[in-house]
């Protein structure tokens, strides 16, 4: 009989009367965090991102006016799609219970044959159950988690964002037979193929016989069968397939700045810029801006950035190499030591880098710090909240390091999430990073299962950010 699309694993469903959010959690987030999916009709999955296999939660908004118990159909098949027929009874009990008693949170388990055993239609896979004999989330499921997770990170260059959400349109479609999420996949087509075809506008490509050039081949061609209603971008990507198949002309490409400048901000001749020193280099100390790298978001914490005076009101913001990558970040300048917000500013490119220029008052231009963000109306992270962003980062990482065989770098990173769990004061999780990076996680009660799903296998989005 085929399973649930989330898998039996046990769930515990939660409501507060008044939320119209009910949240149906399973395993606690790990190490790497969560990956995050959007199903459309006010459901959002998500994912453990080292083990996307593993549930973490559900979260079901309902219908404005529908919390003292009535869902209505479409959603309700839905929900019994995903956890498992009656489900839905169930949950509907719980809104019914809240309603009575609207002082206390509403509980219920969704566990054993009630309702978690099999659902009527849903995607059946050998994949979805592990070695233990639990069932886990259905592979398109959360392979397009993954994939929209890598494509949505801060920092992520336009060709890579635009696989991501091609990928997870891809894997999304895969159950549009029985889960009602055409509205999600053509949306994320939408995106995906005008990301791609402006990248393609400026030359993309690939080593020629290399695994990214034939996962990005096969993923034109899934696309192009989805998108086969539009068919000018239907042509167009067979037609960028085939030059990829082929090794055409056309199949050059550069990524971003691990491995070549993007071509959309390619470096003028040495001759035409200034001297090709780190940009931390580059500044006589007198007029250096502190820059609070504790705080960076996801691979900028790797980058090399700094800050300057280069006026009576002016400081410049560099990341050096970021100009294709610089969508969605923000340069802040803040009073040191009580974190006053003096300016803000987007990033620019300038000669392949990102820059951004902020304008201060000139009496407190000695006395500034600089931060950058991809959240700009949110305050400062504290060090704690800034060491768990950057250990989740490290953590997803060490999961695409792991998807793609890279057991040794794996580890460093896994260590290195470790550290920064530390640093933020969970040694739970710690624990759990240091184990993943040794192969031992089994040995941990909350994540043992986790080890008996294995990672995914590569996805496209991984093997071109790697620039496999």
């Amino acid at each position: 009989m085929a399973e649930p699309l989330l898998g039996c694993q046990p769930l515990v469903a939660h409501y507060v009367a008044g939320s119209e959010l009910v949240s149906v959690g399973s395993w606690p987030v790990g190490p790497a965090g969560s990956a995050g999916l959007d199903l459309g009709g006010g459901v959002e999955l998500d994912v453990d991102a080292a083990r996307p296999g593993c549930l973490v939660g559900l979260t079901i908004e309902l219908p404005s006016g529908d919390s003292r118990g009535a869902l209505p159909g479409g959603l309700r098949h839905g929900l019994d799609l995903l956890l498992g027929p009656g489900c839905s009874d169930t949950l509907v009990a719980l809104l019914r219970e809240s309603a009575r008693d609207p002082l206390r949170p509403a509980t219920a388990r969704l566990t054993g044959n009630g309702g978690r055993s099999a659902a009527s239609g849903s995607v059946d896979s050998p994949d979805q159950r592990g070695t233990d004999g639990a069932s886990y989330v259905a592979p398109a499921l959360h392979r397009a988690a993954v994939a929209y997770g890598v494509a949505c990170a801060p920092g992520t260059p336009p060709l890579v964002r635009a696989v991501g959400m091609l990928e997870a349109a891809a894997e999304l479609a895969a159950i549009g037979g029985v889960l009602d999420v055409d509205g999600m996949v053509g949306r994320d087509l939408r995106i995906g193929v005008d990301l791609l075809l402006d990248a393609a506008a400026g030359g993309i490509g690939l080593m020629h016989g290399g695994k990214a050039a034939r996962a990005f081949a096969g993923l034109l061609r899934r696309v192009s069968r989805l998108n086969a209603g539009q068919s000018l971008a239907s042509a167009r990507l067979t037609s960028l397939a085939r030059d990829f198949e082929r090794g055409g002309a056309r199949a050059r490409l550069r990524i971003h700045d691990r491995h070549l400048d993007a071509v959309a901000g390619a470096r003028p001749p040495p001759d035409h810029r200034r001297p090709a020193l780190p940009a931390a280099d580059r500044l006589s100390p007198p007029r250096r801006v502190p820059v609070d790298v504790g705080s960076l978001p996801g691979p900028l914490a790797e980058a090399g950035l700094a800050a300057r005076r280069t006026g009576a009101a002016e400081v410049e913001v560099r990341i050096d190499g970021w100009a294709v990558r610089r969508g969605g970040l923000w340069a802040r300048a803040f009073v040191a030591g009580n974190d006053s917000l003096l300016s803000v500013a987007p990033f620019r490119a300038d000669a392949g880098d990102a820059v951004a220029r902020l304008l201060v008052p000139p009496d407190a231009i000695r006395r500034l710090e600089v931060d950058v963000t991809d959240r700009p109306e949110m305050p400062r992270p504290s060090p704690a909240l800034a060491a768990t962003q950057h250990a989740i980062h490290l953590g997803r990482s060490a999961a695409q390091a792991e998807r793609l065989g890279e057991l040794t770098n794996a580890t460093l990173r896994w260590r290195q999430c470790a550290r920064q769990w530390a640093r933020a004061g969970d040694d739970d999780r710690a624990e759990a990073a240091l184990a993943f990076g040794d192969r031992g996680a089994e040995s941990l009660p909350w994540v043992d299962r986790r080890r008996s799903h294995e990672p995914v296998p590569p996805l496209a989005v991984d093997l071109i950010d790697a620039g496999q």
